[in-house]
């Protein structure tokens, strides 16, 4: 299904978000703007999304930002909104640090939880506050059906924005020594419920997808520094395999979509079902 509008992506300088800009441009989007504190990775992202482009008239370009600092996202808000024509349609938050696990609370480190809790949870508040309020004063996207079971439906509402936060299967199960991680996508979670509530008087869909193990570099760097990280993690998985970039990302991009337009405050597993037992399969 296209998408007709334009999007933002915090965290798309790789993994889920690059991924999910290249989706988004692929999906008929007339721009997308990337944004990552990693200004090379956002640039890269920006001019590779450009060769997965099917509408014409697309664009792409880069954003500094580091969604721990709320100035600098309003900074990444503002930027963006100017360079997308004047307004936001989707926004997706895949920004994230992984927390250094093994440590049990009695000797956590409360300055790696400040560090984690700000990125991963206030990050996610300041985006979802800042992007709202700029999706709040724009009017509705207009529904243009493609189909002939979509013309059945001309009432169909697209509101006036779509925010996707990158969740984890850790927002709804726990890892012992990893408290900073769990306790930040504890909250992301909570957060996005109660955005979804927040703002569905406003025509604003708020969701979460919960990726479980997924091959990007965020996670091969936690893999570095664990023995047979890979294969032990995939043992727990019942399809004995880590997720794709790909396989994220084209939830995301349903998310977005027209065809999911009352789908709001939801959390969607995507884990190959690893989170359905306890058991090592």
């Amino acid at each position: 299904m296209t998408l007709s509008g334009v999007a933002l992506i915090a965290g798309g300088g790789s993994g889920i978000g690059q991924e999910t800009a290249f989706a988004f441009a692929e999906a008929g989007c007339k721009a997308v703007a990337i944004a990552d504190i990693n200004e090379e990775g956002a640039r890269n992202t920006s001019e590779e999304s450009k060769t997965y482009a099917t509408n014409p008239a697309y664009h792409s370009f880069s954003i500094k930002v580091d969604v721990a600092d709320e100035a600098s996202v309003q900074n990444m808000v503002d930027t963006a909104v100017n360079g997308l024509g004047g307004r936001i349609d989707y926004f997706v938050n895949c920004v994230g640090i992984i927390s250094r696990s093994g440590f049990p609370v009695s000797d956590l480190n409360m300055e790696h939880l400040d560090r984690v809790i700000r990125v991963n949870l206030y990050g996610t508040i300041y985006c979802m506050k800042v992007v709202s309020k700029a999706m709040q004063s724009q009017e509705p996207l207009e529904f243009a059906p493609e189909t002939r079971r979509a013309i059945r439906h001309p009432e169909k509402v697209l509101g006036r924005g779509s925010i996707v936060n990158l969740a984890s299967v850790n927002s709804i199960m726990a890892n012992p020594g990893n408290l900073a991680y769990v306790t930040a996508k504890h909250g992301v979670l909570g957060a996005t419920k109660v955005a979804a509530l927040d703002l569905a008087k406003d025509l604003i869909r708020v969701n979460a997808v919960l990726p479980g193990g997924t091959d990007t570099p965020l996670l091969a760097s936690a893999m570095e520094r664990v023995s047979n990280f890979r294969q032990r993690l995939a043992e727990r998985i019942p399809s004995h395999r880590l997720a794709s970039v790909d396989e994220i990302a084209d939830t995301i991009i349903h998310i977005c979509s027209p065809a999911a337009t009352y789908m709001n405050g939801a959390a969607v597993v995507i884990d190959g079902g690893a989170t359905l037992t306890t058991a090592r399969l």
